[in-house]
C-alpha cells in the first residue's frame, strides 16, 4: 500500500475525481460471507483504506461508511460495512 495507484498518478488528468469503495471489517454474523466470497474480499480499516488515496486531495466528507456519504440534510444513514471516498488529482 502507500498512495495512489501508480495508474492513477501516471494516468489521471490533473483534477479528475476517483471514487474508491472499499470493504470495512464486518460484524461478526456476517464475517464467513467475506471470507468465503469468490473473488476474495479484503476488508482493511479506515487508516488502511486511507492509504489508498495518499497523494489526492478529499472530497468532502472524506472517507466515511458509504451509506453516509452526502446524506440529505437532517438523515442520518446507518453505518455499512463498506467505506467510500471521492478524492481528486492535484
Amino acid at each position: 500500500m502507500g498512495g495512489a495507484s501508480p495508474l492513477v498518478r501516471e494516468t489521471g488528468a490533473r483534477g479528475a475525481d476517483v471514487t474508491d469503495p472499499h470493504s470495512s471489517p464486518p460484524p461478526a454474523g456476517v464475517r464467513s460471507d467475506i471470507e468465503n466470497a469468490t473473488p476474495p474480499i479484503t476488508a482493511r480499516s479506515r487508516a488502511e483504506f486511507a492509504t489508498f488515496l495518499e497523494g489526492l486531495e478529499l472530497v468532502e466528507p472524506g472517507i466515511v461508511s458509504c451509506a453516509r456519504w452526502r446524506t440529505d440534510p437532517g438523515t442520518t444513514a446507518p453505518v455499512v460495512a463498506q467505506f467510500g471516498a471521492v478524492a481528486r488529482k492535484p
